[in-house]
């Protein structure tokens, strides 16, 4: 069970509230470990309601070498709307993503990861067809050292494409398919305290760039969490 809260400093709109729960089982199956899941989010946005989704994903890991770990993944999710304006987001998606993990010490490993993302939501189709369904690439590295027991740091570049599988109608009759390239790099600090309770600052940079001027977008973001055990 988890609770997300996103508050932003120089808006009163965007606003963000999930609540997740869910289960997952854990097994083995010669040198694979596979794990399967089902979950729950209910987000509000603006205090309003917003969406629910069911998610079932699996997952497998083994070790291809002693300091190498393969993890592959493979989720489905289905997005109902709760609010009629984000109509657009109701319907069905499926990730599946392959990730490589090398160990380089005790203290710092590297992550390198390729997610492909495909999408089936209620296009727009009155008062002109605008796709909500993209097809998504993203490949991700990412960077952790542990300084000590109780300090970590962690660096996260990612780029996704995305491009849109029906070509949208423009307020001037032409079509276009809508494509983007996002670039985003995080950097995150982590104090672990007694008793399993942990504390992480973190800053994350976002650049969209896209083909259709409105979705073009750079974001700064910083936040606070923490982590206590249930």
């Amino acid at each position: 069970m988890a609770v997300y809260l996103l508050d932003y400093a120089d808006l009163n709109a965007f606003d963000t509230t999930s609540f997740r729960a869910g289960g997952s089982l854990n097994h083995r199956r010669g040198r694979w470990r596979l794990n399967s899941g089902l979950h729950y989010v209910y987000t509000l946005l603006d205090k309003d309601k917003y969406t629910q989704t069911a998610s079932l994903d699996f997952r497998a890991k083994t070790y291809l070498s002693r300091d190498q770990l393969l993890h592959l993944r493979y989720e489905i999710s289905f997005v109902d709307d709760l609010d009629k304006r984000f109509s657009f987001l109701d319907g069905w998606r499926h990730k599946a993503r392959a990730s490589s993990t090398w160990y380089l010490d005790n203290n710092l490993r590297l992550l390198l990861s390729y997610q492909l993302e495909l999408n089936n939501r209620e296009d727009l189709d009155t008062p002109r067809f605008i796709s909500f369904s993209p097809t998504r690439h993203t490949l991700r590295l990412q960077g952790v050292a542990h300084f000590s027991p109780r300090y970590e740091a962690a660096v996260d570049f990612r780029y996704r494409y995305s491009r849109y599988n029906d070509a949208t109608v423009r307020a001037d009759g032409t079509d276009k398919t809508r494509k983007e390239n996002r670039y985003r790099a995080t950097l995150n600090f982590t104090r672990h305290l007694r008793r399993g309770w942990d504390i992480t600052a973190e800053y994350r940079y976002t650049n969209n760039s896209a083909n259709f001027r409105q979705n073009d977008y750079h974001r700064h973001e910083s936040t606070i969490s923490v982590l206590l055990p249930w």
